[in-house]
């Protein structure tokens, strides 16, 4: 074990060292939140809430000075046995297999015609929100994705825990808007992508992103999107990165020099990626 901020591990005889969690997680092939989960218990943290102690004036005094976090809610597994688990036809037409589609756990409900997915807490594992993707022709300016179960995605990054032992530490990390794109990445062998469900990266998200100590973070946000509220994106990035050595892009689909002509940069199909990541990521200063 190496003693420093992020634990580190380094086994000599295997030629490793990075995050301890990754390491436990490709070691004994279990997923991060049997890890978390056991380190957990090793340290006797539990989910269990003190009881509340009366403070004065509500402890309105105490509070003063110290950052609001938001509470987190988890969801128990057995949330998704509402729906049948079968791939999807849809899906696998745009290039998310069927394995891929069972490693996100993705299911289907038959009474509604909906694709269903969990969000995924960034510290656990935990189910925080299950999104349902309309499967049925829907009318032009119609949204297709709505949340069955609510819950503050926007503290956690989609496939951050389901990936998480080849985000750390890699060479670049994708960071998309849409489930859908890790999806497709992940189905073409890139699992270093996570995604923020909107188009506005949190400052709980890009902190996520800087513990993971990645090499580049690259912004594929949705074509058209103004390329404003990519800056925006990447001056939250800077802030997480103080001091960090990691370098930060973006897709600049003004460029124009691929064929992409739809939103995520994953739709046309993996040339077409392949021909814009080439041609059409823009580097920036981190800080």
């Amino acid at each position: 074990l190496r003693d420093n901020e992020y634990l580190g591990v380094k086994d000599f005889v295997l030629d490793y060292h990075g995050d301890i969690i990754a390491y436990i997680m490709d070691q004994r092939s279990v997923s991060f939140s049997e890890v978390v989960a056991n380190i957990k218990k090793i340290l006797g943290i539990t989910d269990k809430i003190a009881p509340r102690q009366r403070s004065l004036f509500g402890g309105i005094y105490e509070n003063i000075g110290k950052d609001v976090v938001q509470e987190v809610p988890e969801y128990s597994e057995t949330i998704m046995n509402d729906y049948v688990p079968i791939g999807n036809k849809r899906w696998l037409k745009d290039g998310i297999s069927l394995a891929t589609q069972h490693k996100y756990d993705v299911r289907y409900d038959p009474q509604e015609d909906l694709i269903v997915f969990p969000w995924r807490s960034a510290t656990s594992g935990a189910i925080i929100a299950v999104k349902a993707r309309i499967n049925y022709p829907v009318i032009d300016g119609c949204s297709k994705y709505f949340y069955l179960h609510q819950g503050p995605v926007s503290q956690s990054l989609y496939n951050y825990s389901e990936n998480y032992d080849r985000l750390v530490g890699c060479d670049r990390v994708f960071v998309a808007e849409s489930e859908k794109t890790c999806m497709i990445l992940d189905t073409w062998g890139i699992p270093t992508s996570v995604a923020i469900g909107s188009h506005a990266l949190s400052s709980t998200q890009a902190s996520l992103l800087a513990a993971l100590n990645t090499k580049e973070i690259c912004l594929i946000l949705d074509k058209d999107l103004p390329l404003t509220e990519t800056e925006k994106n990447i001056q939250t990035l800077r802030d997480a990165l103080f001091m960090k050595d990691c370098t930060l892009s973006y897709w600049d689909w003004t460029l124009n020099t691929s064929v992409c002509t739809k939103g995520a940069p994953v739709d046309m199909g993996y040339a077409v990626f392949k021909d814009l990541c080439k041609n059409e990521i823009k580097t920036v200063a981190t800080n």
